[in-house]
């Protein structure tokens, strides 16, 4: 299959920063790691607080932007950052490499647009913002077993039943609900709906399932 460009810059990206990674560690102590995040914020326009995230051929990718100029970025496994804004111009510093990436950004209701600027200009992606109401654990008791999903808000989560665990991420768009579970290629899609403390998923693929209904713990 043919990655897409989102993919591919992704990839790409990380790859950088596990080969600059192993330079940055010698030269940590050259850096002053007590730097408050806030003296990186020139401005914090509340509409990028928040995660946002894109499914792209399997993979789901969440970037969260923390109102005090930290955050982090999930793809498969996690990535702390410290940001700023000015304007339309959005600087990112991964905090376990010396790397520094900048973007214009562009926010239109739900869809976050990125463009790279520096130090490679690549070509612009959209990730959709998450929402909230789902963030915390779900359960339900089907045939005496306890089964229940954990949704964290930076997009990760996990998936109990009988004692065992899988860890996820997930992805939301509109009434649509992804979940990849880590280390398989298992990918499920569902419709939701949340009414108070109860979340009705039904699986749309691979297979059609019939409706279930969680209980907020």
């Amino acid at each position: 299959m043919k990655r897409s460009v989102f993919m591919k810059n992704t990839i790409k990206f990380l790859g950088l920063i596990a080969l600059v990674a192993i330079i940055g560690f010698s030269m940590a102590a050259c850096d002053d790691a007590g730097d408050d995040a806030d003296d990186l914020l020139t401005s914090t326009p509340p509409s990028i607080v928040g995660t946002w995230s894109a499914f792209e051929d399997g993979f789901i990718v969440s970037y969260t932007f923390n109102s005090n100029g930290t955050g982090e970025l999930v793809f498969g496994d996690s990535l702390s950052m410290t940001w700023s804004i000015s304007g339309t111009s959005l600087t990112i510093t991964f905090n376990d490499a010396p790397l520094t990436y900048i973007y214009t950004v562009n926010i239109s209701g739900n869809s976050l647009t990125m463009t790279r600027t520096s130090p490679t200009p690549l070509e612009p992606f959209t990730l959709t913002k998450q929402t909230t109401s789902i963030v915390g654990t779900w359960s339900i008791v089907e045939d005496g077993f306890i089964i229940s999903y954990t949704f964290n808000s930076n997009g990760t989560g996990e998936w109990v039943v009988l004692g065992d665990s899988l860890s996820m991420t997930w992805f939301i768009s509109e009434t649509s609900l992804t979940i990849t579970f880590n280390g398989t290629p298992y990918i499920y899609i569902y419709t939701f709906n949340i009414n108070g403390n109860s979340l009705t998923m039904t699986r749309t693929s691979p297979t059609p399932a019939d409706p279930f209904t969680l209980t907020k713990q």
